[in-house]
């Protein structure tokens, strides 16, 4: 509950403040903005080689802090090898995509370090079950980023505003995270030695090698019908289309990043204690997410007939072309945002690649054909309906595979001590005559 208030606290904040964000800068810098963050979403999604969701599955609070510190020095080496890579790419005057942003580039790099650090704070912070911290901190960022873009704005520096409100706006995010987590683990984190990060790296290698390709697919993924309406279309068309995404979809979408970021730990201890159990919870989470999803979908065409009113000034009447398929999209990354922390759980890498793999190929297409049926918004129909159509067939693979692991659930033959209660002897309370290691898929014979 908490996080869900913080959650819709930040985004009214968002969402309130942005007719005034947009009436300053325009479609134009809308679009230079949108494609920095693409971007930095892009790198940022293997900054830490996926180190950060393996936190989650730690057997160990040590472990799991050593894992979230080795995400850290991990992010920060990726960064700075990206950083090098853009200003040799200026230098040499080689032609890429990331050129149209001019000067914008050289933030790819810090964009990417703060997301990736947002990233790993909300996974440490959600493992300990600290929703008050990630609510506060979603508060405190989406205020900061408005104020600072609004100020920026006034000064008229362009597109830099946008940019830089981000920043400092999920940079004051990450401090709230940050100094929660320290302050809870100070002791930990001094005692913390290198051969430690590397011994929990070592354990979650084929964890980090699987997820890595499958998360930068998956970014590419989300990222390319933006990147592909940039370049098709231009800034202009491009900052319209991302301002209907921003209204609709992002929002969205961080709800169900803010319900997956508990549902991931929850599913990962579920899985291992009971699959009958994990597969009720995808269930009716899955259910939760769908009916909020077909609510987005109703309110945007009431913000159809309702935007016209909001003075964002003429260069911004085309959004409304663009929420139709911009609400059946953030709907169908709603429920898939259960789906990818599914797949993770269940150790399905090698066909979650593949899927997405497929997610690019099908938006693509769709947007090509789209492309020549009604230009921007026939490609925004396009690409809503392959994303659809491809988290449908994800969901229903993961549900096939939950129910194929439940049907290998079989009853316990364990015999019934039929003894009165006060002769048993009760072996929990005993101390155990030699430690062991719990298997991965039951509950710690040392959790209370």
């Amino acid at each position: 509950m908490k996080l869900g208030l913080g959650t819709i606290a930040g985004h009214a904040i968002t969402i309130g403040t942005m007719p005034v964000v947009a009436a300053i800068y325009g479609p134009e810098a809308f679009g230079h903005w949108s494609g920095w963050l693409a971007l930095a979403g892009i790198f940022s999604s293997v900054a830490c080689l996926r180190y950060e969701t393996a936190i989650a599955l730690a057997d160990s609070e040590r472990q799991a802090l050593h894992l979230a510190l080795l995400s850290l020095l991990l992010s920060l080496f990726s960064c700075a090898i990206v950083a090098i890579a853009i200003t040799a790419v200026v230098a040499l005057q080689v032609e890429l995509p990331l050129n149209a942003l001019g000067p914008h580039a050289s933030w790819i790099p810090i964009g990417a370090l703060i997301l990736a650090w947002v990233a790993i704070a909300s996974q440490w912070l959600a493992r300990n079950n600290a929703v008050r911290a990630l609510a506060t901190a979603k508060v405190w960022a989406s205020g900061v980023t408005a104020i600072g873009q609004i100020t920026l704005g006034a000064l008229g520096i362009g597109a830099l505003g946008l940019i830089l409100g981000d920043v400092i706006g999920r940079g004051a995010g990450i401090w709230g995270r940050m100094r929660y987590a320290y302050s809870t683990n100070r002791a930990a984190i001094h005692c913390a030695r290198l051969y430690d990060l590397a011994h929990a790296g070592r354990q979650f290698r084929h964890h980090a090698a699987w997820m890595a390709p499958t998360a930068i697919l998956d970014a590419i993924g989300q990222q390319l019908p933006l990147l592909l309406t940039l370049a098709w279309f231009g800034d202009t068309v491009g900052g319209v289309f991302a301002l209907s995404l921003r209204l609709l979809s992002l929002p969205i979408s961080l709800v169900g990043q803010s319900v997956a970021q508990l549902y991931y730990p929850m599913m990962a201890q579920a899985h291992r204690e009971c699959s009958v159990r994990s597969t009720r919870l995808f269930l009716g989470l899955s259910a939760v997410m769908l009916s909020i999803g077909l609510l987005v979908v109703l309110g945007a065409n009431l913000a159809c007939l309702l935007l016209p009113y909001v003075r964002l000034g003429d260069q911004w009447r085309g959004i409304v072309s663009y929420l139709g398929p911009v609400s059946v999209l953030a709907a169908g990354q709603l429920v898939g945002s259960t789906t990818s922390n599914a797949a993770i759980v269940l150790g399905g890498q090698r066909w979650f690649a593949a899927w997405t793999g497929l997610v690019i190929i099908l938006t693509v297409i769709g947007m090509l054909l789209g492309r020549h049926f009604g230009e921007g918004v026939g490609a925004a129909w396009g690409m809503a309906v392959a994303n659809t159509f491809c988290y449908a067939i994800l969901w229903l693979a993961i549900f096939l595979r939950f129910r194929h692991e439940s049907g290998k659930t079989r009853p316990s033959t364990t015999p019934v001590d039929m003894r009165p209660i006060g002769s048993r002897i009760d072996v929990a309370t005993k101390p155990a005559s030699g430690a062991h290691r719990a298997s991965p898929r039951s509950p710690n014979p040392a959790d209370p």
